[in-house]
């Protein structure tokens, strides 16, 4: 709902999808760092294993759109590091 105002009136799912990508995407450098270190820093404690790899995925995610994709083998090192040490 809250980004709704952005979509109406988009033709296709693409056009909608670039919109949001345009207006909702932040590609500057703190933004990025600050993405891949709260994927570093993920720590399941007290959540769900579901709402911890939601959170996960979002950030995996969101990477994808500022431009800057985590490969898939680094993503499962930083989702499985809470399990060695960190528990």
């Amino acid at each position: 709902m809250e980004v709704l105002h952005l979509v109406v009136g988009s033709q296709s799912s693409c056009s909608a999808w670039r919109t949001l990508k345009r207006d909702l995407a932040s590609t500057s450098n703190s933004h990025i760092m600050q993405l891949h270190g709260s994927l570093q820093d993920l720590y399941q404690g007290d959540e769900s294993v579901t709402q911890f790899m939601q959170k996960a995925k979002a950030l995996f995610d969101e990477l994808v759109v500022v431009g800057r994709p985590v490969l898939l083998e680094d993503f499962n090192l930083y989702v499985f590091s809470w399990s060695s040490g960190r528990v």
